[in-house]
């Protein structure tokens, strides 16, 4: 029955993203959860439906891509320089996958690399405007319906569909293959909410009130994953959103209530000391650094060992190996694309660094925050797993950094040149009249606490 639905579900998705990406796109985030949980059964040969929808939606974009109009064109989508060459590496690595493992293996790569040029164009190229980013805002909130109550489910009843454990702690991952998905669709509507209640719910306190409630119960799901990365990314991601907004007493109000948290939830206390105690035991003097990280270490070592055996132009170029479960986006990476394509993914990712920290200095505005949360938390998932892997993490990383980016170059351009600004503020300097800056098309200029204002 999970089987059917997903595929009808799947069906609407694709159907609205060809008629109209502004309602398909969000369409296809709301839907995603469910579709990612019949992930076990094979649809069409052998092809699984969340791999069937991972390889539809590039093809459907590549299309709008096509018949863009001006406003939408890839001509305008921010790093595009390097986000092609990222994609062209990809083409040449995944060939080289094709003949030397099984043509499927090639395409499975190509895709996967293929949805996060097209994740980092879909956003910033529909989503410009006021109406249609909260509208998927709003989407990304409800998409976190479904993976909230399976994971309150598993959490009250102790039942789950999937048994996964973390140093012997059992982990509410709810229908999906592993605890990567869960915090993800948790992160995607913890963030949507943040940004929805600071740009749009200035003085409801009713929808305020009902939004933080939910912001709590999706910071339960991260927490009941039981995740390094996760706790890693609840942490960075509270300290940015309060500290970078100068907003410090929220700040020790936070870290106070998660003391208070942590001592009246002795049990689960307990439970997270025990998923982090080799971590601990190395700080402490008491363990070494093979175990930590669910002793990823010795996989990383032998993966590192292998590929000093192959020879130069593999070295190079890619080793026509698969290494989705590499644990570790740069090994895959480097197996995968070689060398030059390990350099190219770092340059992509400084530029992209590069480019949201300056335009933070630039101006705080909520936009730019989420856009260095997403690139930090996207960094910490580099470490233990392979976000490059996974499609829909992608459009949502990627397409929220590539829309703050967007917005920035959009304010950047409606500033009036330095000639053009001289005048009027000259002429209105006696009166006190002068020109305010502009900010981007949408953008709401106003302080914000930690959550909503």
């Amino acid at each position: 029955m999970l089987l059917s639905i997903a595929i009808g579900l799947s069906a609407l998705a694709l159907l609205a993203l060809v008629v109209n990406p502004v309602w398909g796109i969000p369409l296809l985030f709301i839907v995603k959860p469910v579709i990612d949980a019949a992930f076990e059964y094979p649809v069409f040969y052998g092809l699984r439906l969340p791999e069937i929808v991972a390889g539809t939606v590039p093809l459907v974009m590549i299309g709008h891509m096509l018949l863009a109009a001006p406003k939408q064109s890839v001509r305008y989508m921010p790093l595009r320089w390097i986000w092609t060459a990222y994609l062209l590496d990809a083409l040449i690595f995944s060939i080289l996958l094709a003949f030397n493992e099984d043509p499927k293996t090639g395409f499975n790569s190509f895709f996967r690399y293929l949805n996060g040029f097209v994740g980092f164009y879909m956003v910033q190229a529909f989503f410009q405007n006021e109406r249609d980013f909260k509208r998927l805002l709003a989407a990304f909130m409800v998409a976190g319906l479904f993976p909230a109550a399976t994971a309150y489910y598993q959490i009250a009843t102790g039942i789950g569909w999937r048994e996964e454990f973390s140093e012997g702690v059992q982990r509410a991952v709810g229908l999906w293959h592993d605890s990567v998905s869960m915090r993800e669709y948790a992160f995607q509507t913890i963030l949507a909410i943040l940004l929805y209640g600071v740009l749009y719910l200035r003085g409801n306190a009713f929808k305020q009130a009902v939004l933080m409630g939910y912001l709590v119960v999706m910071v339960g799901v991260v927490l009941n994953v039981f995740s390094k990365a996760g706790t890693a990314g609840l942490v960075l991601w509270a300290a940015c959103w309060t500290l970078l907004s100068r907003k410090y007493l929220q700040f020790v109000m936070l870290a106070g209530g998660a003391v208070l948290v942590a001592v009246v939830a002795s049990g689960y206390l307990m439970n997270l000391r025990q998923v982090f105690h080799k971590e601990i035991g190395l700080v402490t003097g008491k363990g070494d650094l093979a175990h930590t990280l669910a002793g990823r270490w010795y996989g990383w070592t032998h993966m590192v060992d292998v590929w000093f055996t192959f020879p130069w132009p593999a070295k190079l170029f890619g080793s026509g190996h698969l290494a989705i479960g590499a644990h570790n986006d740069y090994l895959q990476m480097l197996y995968h694309g070689g060398l030059l394509g390990l350099a190219i993914y770092l340059c992509l990712l400084g530029a992209i660094g590069f480019r949201v920290v300056a335009n933070l200095r630039r101006r705080m505005d909520p936009m730019a925050i989420a856009a260095l949360m997403l690139f930090l938390v996207w960094l910490v998932d580099t470490i233990g797993v392979v976000p490059s892997a996974f499609p829909a993490w992608q459009w949502f990383v990627w397409g929220v950094i590539g829309l703050s980016l967007r917005r920035e170059e959009l304010a950047l351009a409606a500033l009036p040149s330095r000639s053009e600004a001289i005048a009027p503020l000259t002429a209105g300097a006696l009166s006190g009249e002068g020109r305010r800056p502009v900010s981007p098309p949408g953008t709401v200029e106003r302080r914000f606490p930690i959550v909503f204002p």
